[in-house]
């Protein structure tokens, strides 16, 4: 696994084309709403092994910004949406 990341990492998380937010936030929705430890263990593999998963873990302001991405992303249900909002400190240490 690199140490760091890359400024094209950056970039990418939040382009629009790429959609890799997207993929970012259900996984890490995901992970908050599972309670199967297999499960989860298999989510965060999946989000560790994302490019971007360094930056994030390093970037406190990208984090911020990517939860409120999530939290708004349009279609999202109600209780995902509440899932997200309760748990904001939660979905901040899945990047740790």
């Amino acid at each position: 696994m690199d140490l760091f990341y890359k400024p094209e990492d950056a970039r990418k998380l939040f382009d629009y084309n790429h959609q890799l937010f997207a993929q970012v936030c259900d996984l890490a929705t995901s992970m908050l709403i599972e309670k199967d430890q297999d499960k989860y263990n298999t989510l965060d593999g999946e989000l560790n092994d994302l490019s971007v998963f360094n930056y994030l873990s390093e970037e406190e302001i990208a984090r911020k910004t990517l939860y409120y991405v999530c939290l708004f992303r349009s279609y999202k249900t109600e209780s995902q949406q509440k899932i997200l909002y309760d748990n904001q400190e939660n979905f901040h240490t899945l990047f740790k």
